[in-house]
């Protein structure tokens, strides 16, 4: 199935669909048709991105990193998140994520240009005329508020307590912090900066090889971070995402199987054993064993082609070779031997198929159907073919209904099941 008809299956719910992509098959779809996107991104992010058509993340309309993400609802913001930015967006009237804030700048200085004839208001004489006039007539006077005798003595004392009044200290600590030095140039500390994160990266790559290691599997390949393993146990191949890697790898889920992926039944046998490779429920067993076996014949399929070769060769026949060579009641509907067959239709009057006949002659010999338990009742039974018993106990419903021991029986288990 896929993601489409995946979410088309959840009525477009959101919140369900999510639901699934905590399995690994559709967490891996997902991966692979949002393979533009960075590795890093949560599984909400990379949805909303396919279900949009966005093979790439949204810029920041101000420094141009990556969009911080926000929500499923609301998609990502409408900056990057860092301070300077956000500073900017509140300048040109950034209050909600969904507005393209250049565009709606651009837009009222061509409406304000249009009214007025200036793309600015402080391009405007009468504005900016009265706009002083204004400011002087607040502030005693001053034009500007760094012009003030406030402002002047305040920037004084901050530069003397921060840099003890010297603009050399001032200019050595502002390289220190940006840089780390003095001396050294900014490009080779970006360039330091840069290899440390691909040493970085590698240090991560090779930590992740190891847990596949410790996990018992061995890295084939890898591509767009969907790494390609083989169990060393089983030796099948499969593939994990490097997020599924470090939760099962977190979780300590050393064994998890294959096929269903859920936790791989423990031995139980001391430290050294370790897992099972498989969970051990009866559709995983099954589906390792027809795995075990594919390529060669079934043992029924050579015990059924024993039995067909045997059969075409039989001239005499008696209970005893019945027992012995006629084993399983399928073989009923395989017999095509004429003497065989004559001698199963005549063996038991009343016998209803040739599958109660096999079936009484294993028994012993059954010779004639066993009576009706209801006293007075001297009609036989109906054969039934179960285990435990070939024959009903009574000859119809009826009669099973009128016996004292099956009312009694009924009463004790109303009485014990719905009892108030």
């Amino acid at each position: 199935m896929t993601i489409k008809e995946l979410y088309e299956s959840t009525g477009n719910n959101n919140k369900s669909i999510m639901l699934y992509f905590r399995k690994e098959e559709y967490y891996l779809q997902l991966i692979k048709e949002t393979n533009t996107l960075p590795n890093d991104i949560s599984k909400s992010e990379r949805f909303y991105c396919w279900l949009h058509g966005i093979t790439e993340i949204p810029k920041c309309p101000f420094c141009g990193k990556n969009r911080r993400w926000k929500d499923m609802n609301s998609g990502y913001f409408a900056t990057c998140g860092d301070k300077e930015c956000k500073s900017e967006g509140i300048r040109v009237g950034n209050k909600s994520s969904k507005r393209d804030y250049i565009a709606s700048a651009a837009k009222a200085r061509e409406t304000y240009k249009a009214r007025t004839g200036y793309e600015h208001n402080m391009q405007n004489p009468e504005f900016k005329k009265k706009f002083f006039e204004d400011y002087k007539e607040k502030h005693n006077g001053e034009s500007c508020g760094v012009q003030s005798e406030k402002a002047i003595k305040n920037r004084e004392k901050t530069f003397r307590e921060k840099y003890n009044g010297s603009v050399r200290a001032a200019f050595e600590q502002g390289m220190i912090a940006k840089y780390g030095s003095v001396s050294e140039c900014s490009r080779q500390n970006i360039k330091n900066l840069i290899d440390v994160s691909k040493r970085k990266s590698e240090e991560d790559f090779i930590e992740l090889i190891s847990k596949i290691d410790e996990m018992g599997y061995e890295y084939i390949s890898n591509e767009n971070n969907i790494f390609r393993i083989r169990c060393k146990r089983c030796k099948l191949e499969f593939e994990a995402s490097r997020q599924s890697i470090n939760i099962k790898y977190r979780n300590k889920k050393y064994g998890f199987c294959p096929i269903c992926d859920y936790k791989a039944s423990w031995k139980g046998r001391g430290v050294k054993t370790g897992y099972y490779e498989i969970c051990g429920c009866k559709e995983c067993r099954s589906k390792q064993l027809t795995d075990s076996h594919s390529g060669s014949k079934k043992i029924s399929q050579n015990r059924d082609e024993k039995f067909l070769k045997w059969e075409k060769t039989v001239t005499e026949i008696n209970d005893d070779v019945v027992k012995e060579h006629i084993k399983y009641d399928k073989y009923a509907s395989m017999i095509t031997n004429p003497i065989i067959l004559d001698y199963l239709n005549n063996r038991f009057a009343d016998s209803d198929s040739l599958v109660e006949t096999l079936q009484r002659i294993r028994m012993g010999g059954v010779e004639e159907k066993p009576e009706c338990e209801l006293p007075g009742c001297h009609n036989h039974v109906t054969w039934i073919g179960r285990k435990r018993a070939l024959f009903s106990r009574f000859c119809c419903p009826a009669h099973s209904a009128q016996c004292e021991t099956t009312r009694m029986k009924c009463s004790e288990t109303v009485n014990n099941k719905y009892k108030k």
